[in-house]
């Protein structure tokens, strides 16, 4: 079995779900608290509390997209997530991160 494929045959890269713990995003300390509460969702659904094989979950300082707040980033897919709680996070990995398929409904729009 070789590795995973996308719909065009194309080999499917890593995805990393970077949530935003800046000054803006945890002011009210959201982001660190939907951070902690991920990890204990991942690990109370058996998902692992950071990576699943090419998949991770990751904290980072500002991500200068300060407009919805709290705010998450998918890449390598460059998609933007915003009004974030931690069961919001968890449909963001398990349906993006692990399965490829962005959830529309959180996503933010940015203009160029």
């Amino acid at each position: 079995m070789g590795e995973p494929l996308d719909i065009f045959g194309r080999p499917v890269e890593d995805r990393r779900l970077v949530i935003c713990t800046g000054p803006c995003c945890d002011r009210d300390g959201r982001a660190t608290a939907n951070l902690e509460a991920l990890r204990g969702l991942l690990i109370q659904t058996g998902l692992g509390a950071e990576t699943i094989g090419v998949a991770s979950c990751v904290r980072r300082n500002c991500l200068g997209q300060c407009c919805s707040e709290p705010l998450a980033h998918v890449a390598p897919d460059d998609i933007w997530y915003h009004e974030l709680t931690a069961e919001n996070l968890l449909r963001i990995f398990v349906q993006h991160v692990l399965n490829h398929r962005p959830v529309a409904e959180l996503a933010l729009l940015l203009e160029d």
